[in-house]
């Protein structure tokens, strides 16, 4: 019984040994056949230590094989002492590099509450719509020349979106950042644009100060404000709007409101929407100017 307890420990102690071996071998990078290989040295370290412990055991006096069971049973307590220490670690260093991954730029109120922001700054001509990848870096830059192109200008601040589970979030960003729209929990990431040329956009990146960079074409999708206000799932005016019976300046006020109001078709500057949740006996549709010269009147909401 003393030589197959023997047995079974020198096997044991075979398989851790064989086992740190092959895991300080295995290069880096290998993916799945690094588990493989570390198993197969494991494996062949027992055998090995199993064949010789029982040639030894033939050998050995029951005093000395019961020396040999405590001794082995020590290096197997050590081997589980190192393994147990190892697993501790690999551990510690994958909760450490989720909670980095997971570490999100705090970001001025502005940017994430856009009642905050001003209401006076250039209409522009629509948004930029950017769309966050897990990875992908958002470059700004200062006024480039006309003929530079976006590989060979650097930039002058980037935003780094990564993953924050269950969605994508920002892991680094310009300190005075503040789009136009921002809720990342929905992937929204929106800068008003302002002046458009064939591969870049001025966009707002400050909506707080007005203080614009310069995005390569290629990081998003412009919109234009027609397009893109009656896609919205509401409008806000900013101030009491006159809701007109038509398009005209002159035409019977229905009502005014501040309210969200459904966008539904777009003509000009003017906005038509839906009026039947105002009042009792409103009539369903009416009109409000959008804009005024190059002054926003509205807000946008793009989720219901």
């Amino acid at each position: 019984m003393e030589k197959g307890l023997m047995l079974l420990l020198a096997a044991t102690a075979g398989f851790f040994a064989g086992g740190m071996v092959g895991s300080a071998t295995v290069p880096e990078g290998v993916g799945l056949a690094a588990g493989a290989t570390v198993f197969l040295w494991a494996m062949g370290g027992s055998v090995v230590l199993l064949v010789l412990s029982i040639r030894i055991a033939r050998r050995l006096s029951a005093a000395r094989v019961r020396m040999a069971v405590f001794v082995l049973l020590a290096v197997n307590c050590v081997f589980g002492f190192l393994l147990m220490d190892n697993t501790r670690q690999a551990e510690a260093g994958t909760t450490s590099a989720a909670s980095a991954s997971r570490q999100v730029t705090t970001l001025p109120a502005a940017a994430r509450y856009p009642h905050l922001k001003r209401a006076d700054l250039p209409a522009g001509l629509g948004i930029l719509v950017i769309s966050p990848l897990p990875g992908a870096t958002l470059s700004f830059h200062s006024e480039p020349g006309v003929a530079q192109q976006p590989d060979d200008y650097p930039p002058v601040a980037e935003v780094r979106f990564g993953v924050a589970v269950p969605s994508v979030d920002i892991l680094e960003a310009p300190a005075r950042l503040v789009p136009e729209h921002l809720k990342m929990d929905y992937e929204i990431f929106h800068l008003r644009a302002i002046t458009l040329t064939p591969g870049w956009v001025e966009v707002v990146g400050n909506s707080t100060t007005g203080e614009t960079w310069w995005v390569d074409r290629t990081q998003g999708r412009f919109v234009a404000w027609p397009e893109f206000l009656v896609a919205a799932a509401a409008v806000i005016p900013f101030e009491d709007a006159r809701i007109h019976a038509r398009p005209l300046d002159d035409s019977p006020v229905l009502a005014t409101t501040t309210q969200s109001l459904q966008p539904l078709a777009v003509r000009g500057d003017w906005l038509k929407v839906s009026i039947s949740q105002l009042a009792d006996r409103m009539p369903p549709e009416g009109w409000l100017r959008w804009r005024d010269d190059d002054r926003l009147l509205v807000s946008y909401k793009p989720l219901g």
